[in-house]
């Protein structure tokens, strides 16, 4: 009978820790890297080192009267560790910024230092190609020579 309550014990003990571990949440500001203007709707993902996807994060703003004054893209960490975060959007190349989580165990938020400068994709106009196709007029067939008809012009 002991040892069923103290199986039990240990079970609730062990469910109230669980309870008790907050995920941390994860912030960088996003900006221009030429302008320094703040970036909006982007998309940021969580990965692990070896690039699995772990979950989307959000991208949030600081507004002031009405204006955004900074754009962050924030994620939840479910632990401690080494992780990537990966931030794309459509008119820039995508950011890949490798973060080592070390927060206190208390800690519910983390800032990750300096903005992540993201740099616009470069549109070059390329000049039109034209491709000519040519048939193949003979073939060496081992000892036979093979002419394709088609390809000389009558």
């Amino acid at each position: 009978m002991k040892n069923k309550i103290i199986i039990l014990l240990s079970f609730l003990l062990f469910s109230i820790m669980l309870q008790a571990q907050t995920d941390i949440r994860v912030y960088i500001q996003v900006a221009d890297s030429f302008t320094g203007e703040l970036i909006e709707d982007g998309k940021c993902e969580l990965l692990q080192t070896d690039s699995t996807f772990i979950q989307n994060g959000e991208w949030v703003y600081n507004t002031e009267n009405g204006v955004r004054t900074a754009s962050f893209a924030m994620f939840t960490v479910p632990c401690n560790g080494d992780y990537i975060v990966r931030l794309s959007h459509l008119q820039y190349d995508t950011l890949y910024i490798p973060v080592n989580i070390k927060a206190a165990k208390k800690a519910t938020y983390v800032s990750l230092g300096e903005a992540a400068y993201m740099r616009k994709i470069s549109n070059i106009k390329l000049d039109d190609v034209v491709i000519k196709s040519t048939k193949i007029k003979m073939v060496m067939r081992g000892d036979t020579v093979v002419y394709n008809a088609d390809a000389f012009q009558m």
